[in-house]
């Protein structure tokens, strides 16, 4: 396609929507456009959040980090043999190499929690409308649904980019595929497909390791999130501010060691400042905000 001059537009309209207008973008400028949207988002929540444009700048940080300091023969996540049992399930024209591999990466890693913020994208007059989650006049943070929504607004964006025919066919069944695997559960029949462990590690783990933001305010952001959307919702408070130790072992078990020194990083304390009795989201926000 001919690629013109590109517009990135903020509007806010008297109905209450607020949305981002593109036009023609470049894949280049496609890639940054998930920090736009994040960092407008921010702007109109004006509170602690935690799936923000630092979580999605420190989740690349660690999964590229681990990509510049792994190699074959000491590759805990299994990048390598992943990439062969992808390209084992595809027609050759998706197949990707390691290089390809990273593209797809960098893809998702941007666009993955784009569905946290977006509600929908559609096209007006041309030009790609990406509209944010209004609730009340206001926008809101949404975790049901978001993988899926992230999937498809990447894959609407990346479309309308000058990436040839042949780049598209292997980044985005790649990148969708990367991207759903951030879910937080992992189903037992999962566990051993291609990059299903390695792309929550990233994201659920890795990721807070390399973010400038403090634990704590991580953690008020991400209760604060789930306050808004389930106010009610019991959770066990410790097991909750210890996410990122659980996790971790959870999902690598005695390769984290191995894992964490490719890395440079070491696990944060345990911490019982809390108790794990089920309390509310919304009564768990409280509490933290007098404890910090």
């Amino acid at each position: 396609m001919e690629v013109v001059a590109t517009s990135i537009i903020f509007q806010t309209h008297d109905s209450g929507t607020k949305k981002v207008i593109c036009k023609h973008l470049t894949a280049n400028q496609a890639l940054s456009l998930p920090f736009l949207l994040h960092e407008k988002f921010d702007k109109l929540w004006g509170r602690a959040s935690f799936h923000n444009w630092h979580h999605v700048e420190s989740v690349e940080c660690a999964a590229f980090t681990y990509l510049e300091n792994f190699d074959k023969d000491d590759d805990p996540l299994g990048i390598y043999i992943d990439i062969k049992r992808w390209n084992s399930l595809l027609p050759l024209v998706q197949r990707v190499g390691y290089e390809d591999f990273k593209k797809a990466l960098l893809w998702a890693i941007r666009y993955h929690d784009t569905g946290n913020i977006i509600r929908k994208v559609k096209f007006v007059d041309g030009n790609l409308n990406l509209i944010y989650n209004i609730e009340d006049g206001d926008v809101r943070y949404k975790v049901e649904g978001a993988e899926k929504r992230s999937m498809d607004i990447f894959e609407t964006v990346v479309r309308q980019t000058d990436l040839t025919s042949g780049q598209i066919q292997k980044i985005i069944p790649l990148a969708r595929y990367l991207i759903y695997h951030t879910r937080l559960n992992l189903a037992a029949d999962e566990r051993y497909k291609p990059f299903a462990v390695a792309m929550r590690f990233f994201d659920q783990v890795a990721g807070s390791l390399f973010c400038e933001v403090d634990r704590e305010k991580m953690i008020l952001g991400l209760i604060t999130e789930t306050a808004e959307e389930y106010p009610s919702k019991e959770i066990c408070p410790n097991d909750y501010y210890n996410f990122v130790i659980v996790q971790a072992k959870k999902l690598l078990g005695n390769c984290l060691k191995d894992t964490l020194s490719i890395l440079g990083q070491e696990m944060p304390g345990f911490t019982t400042k809390f108790t794990n009795s089920p309390i509310a989201a919304l009564d768990f926000l409280t509490a933290l905000e007098s404890a910090i």
